[in-house]
């Protein structure tokens, strides 16, 4: 009846269609092999696409393109972190030696877990660090200069921010 005619021409319809893209996958791959009958004995020098391999200096690190090239300031988040991952692992350094992912993952539930006025006190704390800049990408010798500042503060006792 008519069910099985219906049946019998989707079959038909999709035998078409499967040919069809079997055939497309043959001329691809009979290009493909004239393309490298025609390479000859040696192979081809491969086109370096400009900025997709990373450079690597002596020691094996990755060279950095642009020296001088502005970074992004520091968040409040990110001196809570700071300050917090080095208080943890200063009174609990054997729990995170044998995990040092847990410090983190604790810091940054600490974060979760402060109030909206300590938050605020740690964006304070960056706007008197950074001024203006806070947030900001900053170049390379206002980043000196800060980490100087810090360093002073650091060694005269009074943490890593200025007071």
């Amino acid at each position: 009846g008519d069910g099985a005619g219906a049946v019998m021409s989707e079959v038909a319809a999709i035998k078409k269609a499967i040919s069809f893209i079997c055939w497309e996958q043959a001329g691809f791959f009979v290009k493909l092999a004239q393309r490298i009958d025609n390479i000859g004995e040696t192979l081809p020098e491969p086109n370096k696409i400009e900025g997709t391999v990373p450079e690597y200096g002596p020691k094996g690190r990755r060279i950095r393109k642009d020296k001088g090239k502005k970074k992004r300031g520091m968040s409040a988040y990110n001196l809570f972190l700071r300050e917090k991952i080095e208080q943890l692992k200063k009174s609990e350094d054997e729990k995170y030696k044998q995990n040092p992912k847990a410090v983190f993952r604790d810091a940054v539930s600490m974060w979760k877990d402060i109030g909206e006025a300590e938050k605020a006190a740690y964006v304070a704390k960056i706007k008197a660090m950074f001024g203006d800049l806070a947030h900001q990408t900053i170049d390379a010798s206002t980043k000196k200069a800060l980490k100087a500042a810090m360093a002073v503060n650091a060694a005269a006792g009074a943490g890593p921010l200025p007071p």
